[in-house]
């Protein structure tokens, strides 16, 4: 069922899909990445909607989220989009999975004591834990695509890729999508995703985090993030995925989550 209501940030509507089965059983929360949208989970809502609540959100500024008067953009107010909706829904059990950007997005929501949230799956993200960007090297991806943004945005969605040109018919199908997103709202954001801020507030969290880490780049910067977190469990994702597994691995990457979420389940979910 498709939903829309108004952020409480700014009163921008929100579109979201809701699937309920009933009360007692968790609420996967699907979070999308940086100029992404909710159909980027469509695999996972199919496959996982038979046992769990669902909601997929497409923040503002994505999908049909339209905006229609921001001006200011960054992952905290994104989160308040979120929270908008899981206020709405009244949303219990909460086990958040989030793409990428989505990262910080669920660190922000973290702070409201008010969500129930009982887990954190991030996808493919969190490495700046281990290794923060240099203040040098986000200098060069600001004036990268300062210079040519569309070129830019075509290339990084190219290395996310083991593969482009095997899986040029889904690169370029991802890029198309992005490249709606205008590009002021999308810089902004994206300058966002290079900070490190609110990781800080890993450490002060009680809620479990797993992460699945796509191998294309994984090296060693997971094992960093675990040996820095002994409290998260890193799953690396099957060989040669790239940085969109729910896309193009989806029955393994769906087998996986599975099993992190039934994990999560048995740990904190009474």
């Amino acid at each position: 069922m498709q939903k829309f209501i108004n952020s409480i940030h700014d009163g921008e509507e929100i579109s979201y899909d809701y699937h309920f089965l009933n009360t007692t059983n968790p609420t996967l929360v699907f979070l999308h990445g940086w100029c992404c949208n909710k159909s980027f989970w469509e695999y996972q809502v199919a496959h996982f909607s038979g046992d769990y609540n669902i909601i997929n959100i497409d923040m503002v500024g994505h999908g049909e989220s339209k905006s229609a008067s921001r001006k200011e953009w960054s992952l905290d107010i994104l989160a308040l989009d979120v929270l908008s909706v899981l206020q709405n829904e009244n949303a219990k059990k909460v086990v958040l999975v989030g793409h990428s950007m989505a990262d910080n997005v669920m660190l922000y929501l973290v702070k409201h004591k008010d969500i129930d949230i009982k887990g954190i799956i991030g996808i493919d993200n969190f490495y700046q834990v281990a290794e923060p960007v240099s203040e040098e090297l986000r200098k060069e991806v600001i004036t990268y695509f300062e210079k040519d943004y569309l070129g830019g945005l075509k290339e990084t969605v190219l290395g996310w890729f083991v593969d482009p040109e095997k899986d040029a018919r889904l690169v370029n199908d991802i890029y198309n999508q992005m490249k709606v997103i205008p590009e002021e709202m999308s810089r902004a954001i994206g300058i966002y995703t290079l900070n490190d801020i609110s990781y800080r507030h890993l450490k002060n969290s009680n809620i479990p985090i797993r992460i699945i880490a796509c191998t294309k780049w994984t090296d060693d910067r997971a094992t960093k993030l675990f040996n820095m977190f002994n409290d998260l469990e890193i799953r690396d994702m099957i060989p040669k995925s790239g940085h969109f597994p729910m896309i193009d691995t989806t029955q393994e990457f769906n087998d996986i989550l599975q099993n992190v979420i039934s994990e999560i389940e048995q740990a904190v979910i009474a």
